[in-house]
């Protein structure tokens, strides 16, 4: 009976990109030589593969080995990136999710110890399975190298006596993250180490420094399965929190993208970049902290509505934080002038929207009335023995004799008629009206 190369199937990834080795070639070969050796399709030895194997899309086909084999495994353009000697009847490495059990002793009900330096096995939040007086699990809180034994500290449902006999840990762990100040790294996959999309959270800044997303290895950031970190690959996500929690901005690894690195929108790892970029997707932003901020107190907004600007947006509002009213009803703002005393302090107000007409005096006399007048002139009587009366000749006394009396009728009056309109709000310049909002609490 043949022997399955990995049970059920036989998966393979680009130890560059941990993406599948979608149409790699495996190649089988007598044990030590050149000479092609069949693989099989099926347990019973009975159809045989292609040899090359072609595998999938998903970098996988069934390989069932009959006898000791030379295998060499390359990419779909004949590049070689694995080779393996004297593979013969393999079993399947990995028959639980559990692995490497350890005799463990008892230290405090939540945590114990194991002889040797494991603190590379128990890595922060890495799955534990706890044999006591049953067996539950549980998840690494620290681990510590001291005197030729790691002390672990655990945490989760349960806890443990003296009881305890063996501690076996998960199969896919999380990555250490050493270059992170904080940090998680999870993901899915299968036992035979092909891993799903790995999430990473850094409290930080995008870049710049070795504790922020720049910092994780290119090559060896992923999470650790089988015992052996994993590159960076495409579909991992970088969760970048701002550390006063205003926003969270999403990244997502582009393994082959090569692009110029702006460390801003696009990071590149600092060790084993290569072609690998973290691409900005989206920002989400904590809008109640966000808007405190954009409008604290003592900020005035200009709306078209009456509606409160605290009201929500389902009932008309715009869902600011705080307590607003109504400012400046029926007033005109203008800029404090520190100069002007009337106009030194916020809040100051004045003016009329009535015309005011400056305080003035006129004068004017009683009423008086023309009394009259009459004129004087002065008369020559003619000679007897003028010819007529154009004849200037002849003599006579002279003598004055005044005209009659006339008078022009005029009257001088000392009150002055009313003229012009009222001025009651003539004194509004050019308006268009709004709501002013303040924000008071």
């Amino acid at each position: 009976m043949a022997t399955p190369l990995v049970s059920p199937i036989f998966y393979a990834w680009h130890p560059d990109t941990g993406f599948p080795l979608a149409a790699g070639q495996v190649f089988t070969y007598i044990s030590g030589t050149t000479t092609p050796k069949s693989s099989y399709m099926d347990v019973g030895a009975v159809v045989e593969n292609a040899n090359p194997v072609v595998l999938n899309d998903a970098g996988y086909a069934p390989i069932f080995l009959e006898g000791s084999y030379r295998i060499v495994i390359r990419d779909a353009d004949g590049v070689q990136l694995y080779a393996f000697d004297d593979v013969s009847d393999l079993t399947p490495k990995v028959e639980s999710e559990w692995v490497l059990p350890t005799n463990a002793t008892y230290l405090s009900p939540t945590s114990f110890r194991v002889s040797g330096d494991m603190t590379a096995t128990f890595t922060a939040g890495r799955a534990l399975r706890l044999v006591d007086v049953g067996a539950f699990v549980a998840y690494v809180e620290s681990s510590s190298y001291s005197g030729g034994a790691t002390t672990v500290s655990f945490y989760g449902s349960g806890t443990i006596t003296a009881a305890l006999s063996i501690v076996s840990v998960g199969l896919i762990s999380v990555a250490p993250l050493s270059t992170l100040s904080t940090g998680i790294a999870i993901c899915g996959g299968r036992s035979t180490a092909i891993r799903g999309s790995a999430l990473y959270a850094v409290n930080g800044a995008i870049g710049g420094t070795p504790d922020y997303l720049d910092g994780i290895d290119g090559l060896t950031g992923g999470p650790t399965v089988n015992g052996q970190p994993t590159p960076l690959q495409t579909g991992d996500l970088g969760v970048v929190a701002d550390p006063d929690g205003d926003s969270v901005t999403v990244f997502v690894m582009d393994a082959e993208d090569g692009g110029s690195a702006d460390g801003e929108d696009v990071i590149a790892p600092s060790l084993n970049g290569g072609l690998k970029r973290w691409k900005r997707k989206e920002s989400y932003f904590n809008e109640a902290r966000v808007m405190d901020n954009v409008y604290p107190v003592g900020r005035i907004i200009s709306t078209y509505t009456s509606t409160n600007p605290s009201a929500s947006r389902d009932s008309g509002g715009m869902g600011y934080p705080g307590t607003w009213e109504l400012w400046g009803v029926g007033r005109t703002p203008i800029c404090v002038d520190s100069a002007d005393e009337l106009l030194s302090t916020a809040g100051n107000t004045g003016g009329s929207k009535d015309a005011v007409l400056v305080e003035h005096t006129h004068t004017a006399t009683s009423e008086v009335t023309d009394p009259g007048h009459s004129h004087t002139y002065t008369r020559t009587p003619r000679a007897q023995n003028c010819n007529n009366e154009n004849d200037a000749t002849g003599t006579g006394s002279e003598y004055s004799s005044d005209t009659g009396k006339a008078f022009t009728g005029i009257t001088v009056a000392t009150a002055n008629a009313a003229v012009g309109v009222s001025g009651t709000n003539a004194n509004l310049q050019p308006y268009i009206c709004e709501y002013r909002w303040r924000r008071t609490a």
